[in-house]
């Protein structure tokens, strides 16, 4: 026991399980290439949102940058958290589907199943959070270096709601107005007096059970047909068209709004309801083609 625990902090140990490309049956490889291309989305998203931070010229950034179709891709850039939502729902069903396949379920199964996933997120999610509230400010220094970290006031009054994961739930009224109004005008809405849609559709997980549902759908029916199924030529160059034309009308389908010619109010209810789960079925498409063979 004493020897595992020393070895959770061997280099040499984690540095050759990181490295390695060995994958076990079953698995699923695509995702790994999704999660990668997914997450340098996030980042180039919250770069552009981080340097309106300190931007004088915020219209005229917004001007030029919502004329380009080719921004569209950042003003949309939050579909790919829905990304991640859809590949923790298939890999939650397809992974606990196989361990029950081994045992029966019981109380202790789920308790365990809980617990570890508390125990393997909690420790390096609180350590971000302690670094940032104490430890962010000093790691810079300059003319328009924030003093203080963004929001430290709210994260250390907050830290509970985050231990317990119920952060999303709790009122952000406490964010500093400017800092929300200017990071929810880039990628959430085109006029900063809306920053509370934030609060009230971003970060609420009931307006983004969509996409994860849709994943646990996929993860069941890759369960379930053992990753094998038969498709012909036309059908799967219908699925794959449906899927890119899906999620190109999701990440571009909104450029006009963005050009003073807004959408109606149905159009824009719609659109809300739907785009994220439309996404995410297009990403499980492109999971589900690649898990069974028919991925090009």
């Amino acid at each position: 026991m004493a020897e595992r625990a020393l070895l959770c902090f061997s280099v040499y140990t984690n540095g050759a399980k990181l490295l390695s490309t060995k994958t076990g049956p079953g698995s699923i490889d695509c995702i790994h290439g999704i999660r990668f291309l997914s997450m340098s989305w996030v980042i180039l998203g919250h770069s552009f949102v981080m340097g309106l931070q300190v931007t004088d010229n915020i219209q005229n950034f917004i001007k030029v940058g919502y004329t380009r179709w080719t921004f569209q891709a950042i003003l949309n850039a939050t579909v790919s958290v829905d990304t991640f939502f859809t590949l923790s729902g298939l890999l939650m069903v397809y992974l606990v589907m196989k361990e029950l396949r081994k045992k029966p379920p019981t109380g202790s199964f789920f308790l365990n199943f809980y617990f570890h996933r508390f125990w393997r997120l909690t420790p390096p999610y609180m350590l971000v959070l302690m670094v940032y509230v104490s430890l962010f400010h000093y790691t810079g220094d300059g003319p328009i270096w924030p003093q203080k970290s963004i929001e430290p006031d709210e994260c250390e009054g907050n830290w509970w709601a985050n231990l317990l994961y119920i952060n999303n739930l709790h009122n952000f009224g406490g964010q500093s107005e400017p800092t929300q109004t200017r990071t929810c005008s880039l990628l959430l809405v085109t006029r900063g007096e809306h920053g509370d849609n934030f609060d009230i559709y971003y970060v609420k997980p009931y307006c983004r059970i969509g996409p994860y549902l849709v994943g646990m759908i996929t993860g069941y029916i890759l369960y379930r047909t053992e990753c094998k199924v038969y498709m012909n030529k036309l059908t799967n160059c219908v699925g794959w068209a449906v899927a890119a034309a899906v999620a190109l009308a999701v990440v571009y389908g909104l450029f006009e709004s963005t050009n003073g010619h807004p959408i109606s109010t149905d159009v824009g209810a719609l659109y809300n309801a739907l785009a994220r789960t439309a996404w995410g079925a297009s990403v499980s498409w492109v999971i589900f083609a690649c898990a069974t063979g028919y991925g090009g």
